[in-house]
This record gives structure tokens, C-alpha cells and sequence, in this order.
């Protein structure tokens, strides 16, 4: 989904607003959040399950999708959770285990219509273009604009460390935050994030 755009941060506020309508608004909205914050790709999200997110019925600190779900089988670092999207997780949780769902294997982001099974890509993408088109959000809205998003405020993290005067690669440690084996598929991100020609050219001086 290399075409797909990333969400604007001025409409978090709003996109979380739509999200949490209905009986699984707590779901959708914690998929956004966990979406933009790690950059996990929707397949691994969808894979977790209360085992993966928990740790002794307290919700981890960071975020770790086992090897198996990732994509090449590839481990990524885990990735920090604020502590808005633990608590979030952990409400989230008790939802769950008062609907039926309380055992280890309870797919995090379950779908409600049948036994213990994760929401589908389709269902997943249908939810985030409802609130975008909410939200008024111009441009093309899929799962993967969930990735774009965190790949994109984390470049501008970067960046803006590195004209601090630190010494870092923005394009570089993005790249370790995404899991990519190829620095060409990091740079693949990189017109979506409409950078000015400076930066473009900051990257390699």
C-alpha cells in the first residue's frame, strides 16, 4: 500500500472521537492508537492476542508481535506504549473478559461474530475510511496508512533531533523502527511524507 496516506496529527482528536462510537468503539479506537504508535503492519496487529499484550494481568510497557506473525518472520524491536494507550488497552481487556473473552489466547482485536477470532483486513480498513470520511480526511485511507502515520512522526522526531545538533540518520533509524531489511524499502515512504528538498537532501550529507 505504498500509495495510501498517513492520518494528520490534527485529527487525532477527532478520528478517536469517531472510532469510539458503538458497542466496539473502545476496539477501533484502540486499533488507531496502537496502529499509529508502533507501526506494526495490520496483519501483525490483528494477530495479537491477551497472552501478547499482558504480562501477569498487567498490560505491558511496550509492544513485541512474536516473530512468527511478522512479516519474513523477521523480530522487531518492542515498541513503548504511551500510557493513554495502556490504559486504553487495559479498558479494552475488561471489555473483553466481560463479553466472553477472558482466556490467554482471546484475540485482543476480536470481531464478536463467532468464537474467538480476530476482526479481518476488510473489517479493519472498512472502520478507519468510516471515521476518516467523518473526519473529513482527504486522500487515500487504508490499513497501512496506520504505518505511514507512525513512519512519518517518527522521521519528523528524528529530524528534528538531528538539526538539533545530534548525530543521527533519520532515514536510517527509521528504517530499524520498520523492521526493513532494505533501506530502498524505507525511502519507498519518503514522497508520501511530502518533504521539502532540504531535508530530502539532509538525509545524505
Amino acid at each position: 500500500m505504498a500509495d495510501c496516506d498517513p492520518f494528520p496529527e490534527a485529527a487525532d482528536a477527532a478520528m478517536l472521537a469517531a472510532l469510539r462510537r458503538g458497542r466496539v468503539g473502545l476496539r477501533d479506537a484502540l486499533l488507531y492508537v496502537v496502529g499509529i504508535q508502533t507501526g506494526y503492519r495490520i496483519g501483525e496487529l490483528l494477530a495479537l492476542q491477551r497472552l501478547h499484550v499482558q504480562d501477569g494481568g498487567v498490560v505491558c510497557a511496550a509492544l513485541e508481535v512474536p516473530a512468527r506473525y511478522m512479516k519474513r518472520k523477521v523480530k522487531r524491536l518492542p515498541v513503548p506504549l504511551s500510557p493513554s494507550a495502556r490504559v486504553m488497552l487495559a479498558e479494552w481487556l475488561d471489555c473483553l473478559a466481560a463479553m466472553g473473552y477472558p482466556q490467554a489466547r482471546a484475540y485482543v482485536f476480536q470481531s464478536l461474530r463467532g468464537r474467538n477470532r480476530a476482526i479481518n483486513r476488510s473489517q479493519a480498513r472498512y472502520v478507519l475510511n468510516r471515521a476518516a470520511r467523518r473526519c473529513g480526511i482527504a486522500g487515500k485511507i487504508a490499513t497501512h496508512s496506520l504505518r505511514k502515520t507512525f513512519a512519518e512522526r517518527l522521521y519528523n522526531a528524528f529530524l528534528s533531533r538531528r538539526q538539533a545538533g545530534e548525530h543521527i540518520d533519520p532515514i536510517r533509524r527509521l528504517q530499524g523502527w520498520l523492521g526493513h531489511k532494505s533501506i530502498a524499502s524505507t525511502e519507498a515512504y519518503l514522497p508520501k511524507l511530502n518533504l521539502p528538498p532540504e531535508d530530502l537532501q539532509a538525509l545524505w550529507t
